[in-house]
């Protein structure tokens, strides 16, 4: 009688080491972009614990950048401009547009929030400026933008009314979904929906002490936390330093880390890539070395 393990292909099991070996976690990277010089505007790391700040990387070609949400790309955040929509490398600082070239699939979308289960991009807006706000999905074509090497073509689709107004930035709280907060008299949490866009009341929030409000929300997927950052525009004048919270969505707490923080209007997660358990490729070569020793009693 054959033993289990003569009917074990050593090619097969070699493939399962292969499939194995590649697996890859996902941990993340907090940054912001500070606006405080336009000309060479500095990519910094937010430590999602404490918020303190450190430099990362320095953004070209050189412009006025807010982050907003995390990118497809790893190691990558979405970031505006006054003007346009890029994709922007923290450890480089290198930036690629994205641009929507034809105005029937074109809209004035805001805060963006990535779903990298899925990988939908989802943004907050309204139909070229006008009209109750919205929840719009983002289409990479991939293509490039006519003329510009290294650039997206994209275009945008209409989900649903969010029937709430003054929802300013947004971010995908894993457990929870597409989680929004509005920036007026009375701030608020929100979750929306996905599917149809609409926006249903949370939890209100304890707001004292943002100086600007809040401006940017970013999660980190090692440690669990809801970042909130708070910054002005450029060009409103000399007010009160940036600031870094942690926001709980459920409660609306929220708890200063950082209230001397530079101008981070927006902050965002860069998803890292890290090795998969070394565990698992020792088990597979294990398991290969195993059949083929005692492959030889089938004969």
């Amino acid at each position: 009688m054959k033993l289990w393990f003569c009917h074990c292909d050593p090619l097969v099991v070699l493939l399962c080491v292969l499939g194995l070996g590649p697996v890859r976690a996902v941990a993340g990277l907090i940054v912001g972009i500070d606006t405080g010089n336009p000309q060479q505007d500095h990519i910094l790391a937010v430590d999602p614990l404490t918020g303190n700040i450190a430099p990362l990387a320095t953004v070209f070609p050189g412009f006025i950048y807010f982050a907003t949400s995390s990118g497809p790309a790893y190691n990558s955040i979405l970031a505006y401009s006054p003007v346009n929509l890029y994709q922007i490398d923290v450890i480089t600082g290198e930036a690629f547009l994205y641009a929507c070239a034809y105005q029937p699939q074109c809209a004035s979308v805001g805060d963006l929030a990535y779903d990298s289960s899925n990988g939908v991009i989802y943004g907050l807006g309204t139909f070229y400026g006008r009209g109750p706000e919205g929840l719009f999905q983002l289409n990479d074509s991939g293509m490039q933008y006519p003329g510009i090497p290294g650039s997206h073509l994209i275009s945008y689709s209409w989900i649903g009314y969010l029937g709430v107004d003054d929802i300013s930035v947004m971010e995908l709280v894993p457990g929870l979904g597409l989680y929004g907060v509005t920036d007026g008299n009375t701030p608020a949490g929100f979750t929306i929906d996905e599917k149809t866009g609409q926006a249903s009341f949370l939890t209100p929030l304890s707001e004292a002490g943002v100086p600007y409000g809040i401006t940017g929300l970013a999660y980190d997927s090692e440690t669990g936390r809801l970042l909130a950052s708070s910054g002005s525009l450029p060009g409103l004048g000399s007010g009160p330093p940036g600031a870094i919270f942690l926001l709980d969505p459920m409660n609306g707490l929220m708890t200063p880390l950082n209230v001397d923080a530079p101008n981070l209007f927006g902050i965002a997660e860069a998803r890292t890539p890290e090795p998969g358990p070394a565990w698992m490729l020792l088990m597979g070569l294990t398991a290969c070395f195993v059949v083929r020793r005692f492959g030889r009693l089938c004969r």
